[in-house]
Formats: C-alpha cells, structure tokens, sequence
C-alpha cells in the first residue's frame, strides 16, 4: 500500500527543526520507496514563529521634548513564556512616564507601591508584531521625566539614624557603609551588619524587630541595606525611615 501519514521532526531520532525522508528508486524503476510503500505525494509544512516574539524596539518613540525630560534609565528586553516583553526604567526625583502624549497619561513614581525615585513600565509585544502593548493598549510614545535634582538624595548624613549602644546584648554594628549612588535609583545606600549567635537589629525602638532570616541567609549576620530619601532627611528600609537601630546578639 501507499504510505499515508506524517513524518515529524523527531521521526529522523533528531529533533532539530528539520524533518527528513530517505526514499528509494523500485527495481522497475517506476516508483519511489519509503520503507517498502509507494510515495506518490510529499508536502512540507512548517509551524510559524508566533510574531509576538518579534516587535521592533522602535515601534515605542523615546521623546525628549519638556525641559524636565531625560533618558530612559534602563529598557530590559525578556518574555512571559509566549511572547516579547519590555521594561522601561525611568530614575529621578519624582519620577514619571507619560504615555502616548498629553492626554494619554502617566505613571508616577508611587504608582508600584513605593516611593523610591523609580518610575517603570512594562509593555507586551502584541500579536502580529506590529506594537507593543499595555493591558490591550498600544503604546508608541513614551516619555522619561522628573522634577528634581537626585543629587538631594544622595546627601543623608549618618547621624539621621540613631545607633543605640547600651542594653541588654547591645553591640556596636559589625559594619556600617555609605556606599556609592545606587545605579538604578540614583540615591545613597547605606549597609548595615548585625552579626553574631542570634542576632537581631531592632528598629525604631519597639516598632520591629529584623532576624537573621530578613536578608534571606541563614548565616548568623543580620544584612540591612538602606536607601537616602527623595528630600535628603531620612535613611528608609522598604519605603519606611529608619531614625533609630539597635544590634542585639545573644
């Protein structure tokens, strides 16, 4: 009998894209052999790439046209398992995104949940290819601006956070670093090390306590890492200030 069916890309042991048929000439010679049957008939069909993973970075225009606008911090390129996505960055005092012009509206600094000097916006690759969208909406202008001056936020003084020495365990901190602008927010971070047989940093007083687990490392070293304040007056941890700390071991 004749063969009818489908040979796929593994049936040649090789999944790679390529599906393949070895056939013979008949000892009349009037007839192509697979396996013994007569092939009468091939077709080559190939599955298409989903266009969704194919839209150019210049369907979003970057614009620059306010006295407050800046580039683009940073612009990531990944993908939710289907499609091409993108993440827009946009660093600075009071940080925001307008989208598609006057009137199309904005993303502010506070819109994710954190007053952080960071604005951001992530965008979906459509169907076709030919925008890139947000919740449905194609988005084809963006702009990156702020009303500040960062370099406010990169002046906090050590003495804004209290360190308490005497108690019951206290200890002075194993470290404490000003460290350099943080390259995505702009700000001065500060590192603060805890470090001893169940160690603890206690904040603000009564309000909280932060264990060994809080850095994510069981490892007998309590990490805090702090961030300078938009105004320059406070060290914050996960958006809150930080006025007084304490290392407590035993």
């Amino acid at each position: 009998g004749d063969l009818d069916g489908t040979l796929l890309d593994e049936t040649d042991g090789v999944v790679d894209g390529i599906s393949s048929i070895v056939v013979h000439c008949n000892t009349a010679g009037n007839a192509w052999l697979y396996k013994g049957l007569e092939i009468k008939r091939l077709e080559c069909a190939a599955g298409l790439e989903p266009s969704c993973k194919t839209c150019d970075p210049g369907l979003i225009k970057k614009l620059m046209d306010t006295p407050s606008a800046q580039k683009f911090a940073d612009d990531m390129f990944g993908n939710n398992g289907d499609c091409l996505t993108r993440k827009l960055i946009c660093t600075g005092v009071n940080a925001n995104i307008e989208i598609n012009g006057i009137g199309g509206g904005v993303i502010s600094d506070a819109d994710d949940g954190a007053k952080d000097n960071i604005a951001s916006i992530e965008v979906t690759c459509n169907a076709d290819g030919t925008a890139w969208t947000r919740e449905g909406r194609e988005i084809r202008v963006l702009e990156c601006a702020s009303g500040g001056d960062l370099t406010v936020c990169q002046s906090c003084a050590r003495d804004l956070i209290s360190i308490v020495t005497m108690g019951a365990g206290t200890k002075p901190f194993n470290g404490d670093i000003i460290m350099d602008i943080d390259p995505v927010t702009k700000c001065a971070t500060r590192t603060m090390t805890c470090k001893g047989l169940n160690a603890v940093v206690n904040v603000n007083g009564n309000e909280g306590v932060l264990n060994d687990a809080f850095d994510g490392t069981m490892d007998g070293t309590v990490t805090v890492k702090l961030h300078c304040n938009a105004a320059g007056n406070a060290w914050t941890l996960q958006g809150k200030e930080m006025r007084k700390l304490e290392c407590a071991v035993g």
